[in-house]
Formats: structure tokens, C-alpha cells, sequence
């Protein structure tokens, strides 16, 4: 992804998801993914670097993405389902997705 837009590595995406979803075991059952319905998980402005914490922006990306997979597995229909994240050991500083944000439309900056 970082030489720019890849079509087939999305599309291999999109089918391993649809794999896994057809194969779940939680019970739930969830639309197959396609790649409109992609949404980037890094949507940070490059430039913009001195409102966060040193490391904050890669912490925040993976946060994103765990949160996708959690929605991905199923596990995100569980009852009072959160995941955190402390930002900055110096601080009481954590990041997690806000209410009322489904799991599959976490980003890094929808995070507080």
C-alpha cells in the first residue's frame, strides 16, 4: 500500500474476509465485504504530526485495526465490548472507539 493503490492486494483482502465470514462460528451472520465498502483504517493527516504524542499515531492505527478485527471475527456482538489502549505512560492517557461507533467503522481518528 505504500507505492499507492493496489487493486488485486484489496481484492485479496475482500476474499479472505468473505472466507472468513462464510466460516464463522459465533453465530452472527454479517454482509460479505466489498471494496467499496473498504474503508482506510489510517486516515491521519501526514502533516499534522505535533497535536499527538510521540508514537501515538502508529498506537492509534493499531488500535483501528483491532477493532476491524474483532467485527471481522464477530466477537464486536458481545455485551459492553471495549478495547483500550494507553497512550502515554507519564499520563492517565488512553484511546478507545467512542459509543455508538460500530467496530467496522473505527479509524484512527475516530478514536478518543
Amino acid at each position: 500500500m505504500k507505492k499507492g493503490q493496489n487493486p488485486t492486494g484489496l481484492l485479496a483482502l475482500q476474499q479472505i474476509a468473505d472466507y472468513i465470514m462464510a466460516s464463522s462460528f459465533s453465530g452472527f451472520t454479517s454482509p460479505s465485504l466489498s471494496l467499496g465498502m473498504v474503508t482506510p483504517i489510517n486516515d491521519l493527516p501526514g502533516a499534522d504530526t505535533s497535536s499527538y504524542v510521540k508514537g501515538e499515531k502508529l498506537t492509534r492505527c493499531k488500535l483501528a485495526s483491532l477493532y476491524r478485527l474483532v467485527d471481522l471475527f464477530g466477537w464486536a456482538h458481545l455485551a459492553n465490548t471495549y478495547i483500550s489502549v494507553r497512550i502515554s505512560k507519564e499520563q492517565d492517557h488512553i484511546i478507545l472507539i467512542p459509543r455508538g461507533l460500530s467496530f467496522s467503522e473505527a479509524t484512527a481518528s475516530s478514536l478518543v
